[in-house]
């Protein structure tokens, strides 16, 4: 953990927010559009217009499981601390990611209230027509094995952990009724893969609400 004395690096880890991005088909359109300029009014102001889930963003527990926690609900806790990357960028698009896989990838480094992202490689595709197509996705058992690894948030660099069009999102299901956090929508995971860094993903505090939009960030630190 951070020590006084010790210096940081941060490396941004979220999606900028552009009008028209990347979205889920049927999800709303982010929108940024300007409201008004200093030429005008004296001050600038900028109107946005997002679903819930759009760019970097965090899933509530309450996103797929009825009465449970909104993501102002969920304790802050769960979204900073130590993390580690589990590299599965070798997975074809279109191929599942299984316990097995994940549990070769770990390979014991896993610890109690660990956070853990998953890079697929996927987020280097980003503006391309197969990065919303065909991507790496978590199976059922996969999401079971992080809850039984006592994880505390999984991530992942695409716009889901689950295959698209799964109406039944059993890895979101496995992971959300456990209480465990998804953020998803990553970049740069491929930049600490290596080693065992601070993270954090404070999400919007939206009242009552399934999930909201996050800057997330890896620290790093260095003696002075």
């Amino acid at each position: 953990m951070l020590k006084i004395g010790e210096k940081m690096k941060i490396l941004d880890l979220s999606r900028p927010i552009t009008d028209g991005m990347y979205h889920f088909s049927g999800d709303p359109v982010p929108q940024v559009k300007i409201f008004s300029t200093i030429e005008e009014k004296g001050w600038a102001l900028t109107e946005f217009t997002l679903g819930s889930h759009s760019g970097t963003h965090v899933d509530a527990p309450c996103h797929k499981v009825k009465g449970a926690s909104t993501i102002d609900e969920v304790p802050l806790e769960k979204f900073f601390g130590e993390t580690i990357v589990l590299d599965l960028s070798y997975k074809k698009p279109d191929e599942s990611i299984t316990a097995k896989d994940l549990e070769k990838a770990a390979n014991d480094r896993i610890r109690p209230s660990d956070i853990v992202l998953i890079l697929t490689g996927m987020a280097s595709h980003w503006g391309k027509e197969e990065y919303l197509t065909k991507y790496p996705y978590l199976t059922e058992d996969a999401a079971k094995w992080l809850v039984n690894s006592k994880v505390k948030l999984v991530g992942i660099d695409w716009l889901t952990v689950e295959k698209f069009g799964s109406k039944e999102g059993l890895a979101h299901l496995a992971l959300l009724e456990n209480g465990i956090p998804i953020v998803e929508n990553l970049v740069n995971l491929e930049k600490i893969k290596d080693e065992r860094v601070l993270f954090a993903c404070f999400p919007l505090r939206l009242a009552g609400v399934d999930g909201a939009p996050t800057r997330a960030v890896a620290i790093k630190t260095k003696k002075r």
